[in-house]
């Protein structure tokens, strides 16, 4: 903040965080004055959020909070609930508005009126696999041999991923059917895919 303006500004604080693994934890949000005040200052605090799940925080909409006179701020507890799922990092944000008084003489301006708490994602990436798998040739015709992509734990979102058959001492062709598959896809919440080579 600027010491020589006249004017009396409210922000409201960013910060980071770790998510966790289990439980919850509070983390508390700032809301600030440029200088302290005379009278109560109140202001209205509502949440938002970017990448959040179900569950992920406890939401708000919390009005006519107050900063008592001559408190230069006050601190707002946020709820965030800790899992074991990999995910994109969370951004709660933190949206001021309502801020009282007013007047033509020292006119109560938001200075920053949007925060964010950044919970940021602390679970390894789950891995992707395929096993081996064998079935007997036969003399003659076709026969399917069914691989299977599996993650080692479940996303939220869909995973992507490409598979591709590679000959070692078989020949594409002659002992199967090569294949270059783009745009496979395991749903959220599962864990496997079959893919059939032939």
């Amino acid at each position: 903040y600027d010491d020589d303006d006249p004017i009396t500004r409210v922000a409201v604080s960013s910060d980071r965080v770790t998510e966790g693994n289990a439980g919850s934890k509070t983390v508390f949000a700032t809301v600030m004055l440029s200088r302290p005040y005379a009278t109560t200052v109140t202001f209205d605090l509502r949440t938002d959020c970017y990448n959040c799940g179900v569950g992920d925080f406890d939401p708000f909409d919390l009005d006519d909070v107050e900063i008592p006179p001559g408190v230069m701020s006050v601190k707002v507890p946020i709820v965030i609930h800790s899992d074991t799922v990999y995910e994109a990092d969370e951004r709660i944000q933190l949206w001021l508005d309502g801020i009282h008084p007013a007047n033509d003489s020292d006119v109560m301006l938001a200075y920053q009126r949007v925060g964010e708490l950044t919970v940021v994602n602390d679970d390894a990436a789950p891995l992707l696999s395929v096993a081996d798998v064998s079935v007997t040739e036969g003399n003659q015709g076709e026969v399917d041999l069914k691989f299977t992509a599996t993650l080692s734990a479940p996303l939220p979102v869909d995973a992507h991923f490409t598979a591709e058959t590679v000959g070692g001492s078989a020949g594409a062709g002659s002992d199967y059917i090569g294949r270059h598959v783009a745009g496979l896809l395991i749903p959220a919440g599962e864990t496997s895919k079959d893919i059939v080579v032939r």
